[in-house]
């Protein structure tokens, strides 16, 4: 392993995406969107491709222009 921290092999993308989230937080962002494509391992140690999201934040009211015509 390239670190003590990195020693075993991921089964999700959950922790890495909610890191990215705090650090983010930590920087001053309101509302975060964020995703993650990468490896995952199940109990075979089979390699699985997945996509992760993490949507977080202030909901923006919706606004529409008036409709002309």
């Amino acid at each position: 392993p390239i670190t003590t921290e990195l020693n075993t092999l991921r089964t999700s993308l959950v922790c890495g995406l909610l890191d990215a989230s705090l650090r983010n937080k930590n920087l001053g962002f309101k509302s975060i969107a964020l995703y993650e494509k990468g490896s995952v391992y199940n109990s075979k140690r089979e390699e699985i491709q997945k996509l992760g999201f993490l949507v977080s934040g202030l909901q923006k009211k919706e606004s529409y222009p008036d409709a002309k015509g």
